[in-house]
């Protein structure tokens, strides 16, 4: 069984930050994509590719604020990402290799491998994910006994979720149609089957973040990241950006070119009770 944080007084109500639970966090990457080949490879900062910054700025903030989470980036057993492998564990990094095309299920075996019972959800299309806010999330997550937690008040690519891993594998047993679950919020918002919360971050209010996007989508997204992470580090000396820098400098780059992929009502999320 799992041990407790702290020692409870007698008929003490229990919630999840009273139980040492294990968390990780789930990164998800891959090499191919229609809109942007490659783009985990391309370059984004002194010869660095987009993905081993997302991994370096991932383990500095974990070190700074010491947060017990273990990063494990994910890939598809698939040829054509071996080299996403070799990078990550270049980087001396674990690599879990799951289910090509299966998200959810890649998300499951990887948990179960090192017994982690809630993940931070975080895809390797976000570079500047709010890493920073992390611990605060997760005690907001626990505290709330939530299965789901969504991140409100970050620019697209900066947020990131917290997920129960047995939350995912009830969802997951249920789900008809497994060809679209890396698309999993569209899956786990079902207020009807989970406990879902969400984690208001109220400090960037002021700076007009709904018309800004930091994910790696398209070319101009590109072109934004790449000039945000180069100018800034430049400006602060700092190559690990804070979701502070970022977001006050947004007006260096174009506004939000951001489309959605494939919309809820492209996606077949019914569910065998449905």
């Amino acid at each position: 069984g799992k041990k407790f944080n702290k020692n409870l007084k007698k008929n003490s109500i229990i919630n999840d930050s009273d139980i040492n639970y294990s968390i990780g966090i789930f990164c998800n990457v891959r090499t191919d994509s229609k809109r942007l080949k490659n783009k985990a490879l391309l370059k984004i900062y002194q010869n660095i590719t987009c993905i081993e910054y997302l991994i370096q700025r991932l383990k500095y903030y974990l070190n700074k604020h010491q947060l017990p989470y273990k990063l494990i980036v994910c890939t598809t057993k698939r040829k054509v990402d071996d080299k996403i492998s070799n990078i990550i564990k270049k980087n001396k990094i674990e690599c879990f290799r799951g289910a090509n095309e299966d998200v959810m299920k890649r998300m499951i075996d990887m948990s179960k491998k090192y017994k982690f019972d809630h993940v931070i959800r975080v895809t390797g299309d976000d570079l500047l994910v709010s890493s920073d806010h992390f611990k605060d999330a997760i005690n907001y997550h626990l505290k709330k006994n939530s299965d789901y937690t969504l991140i409100n008040g970050l620019p697209i690519g900066m947020s990131f979720e917290i997920i129960r891993i047995n939350a995912v594998k009830t969802i997951h047993k249920l789900i008809k149609n497994k060809a679209y679950t890396e698309y999993i919020t569209y899956f786990l918002d079902s207020e009807n089957i989970l406990n879902l919360e969400t984690f208001h971050i109220n400090k960037y209010k002021n700076f007009n973040i709904e018309q800004y996007s930091l994910t790696l989508d398209n070319f101009v997204d590109y072109e934004n990241l790449y000039k945000i992470i180069n100018k800034l580090n430049k400006k602060y000396k700092s190559k690990y950006l804070s979701s502070k820098i970022i977001i006050s400098n947004l007006k260096l780059i174009k506004k939000n070119t951001y489309k959605v992929k494939r919309g809820r009502k492209q996606i077949d999320t019914s569910l065998l009770f449905n």
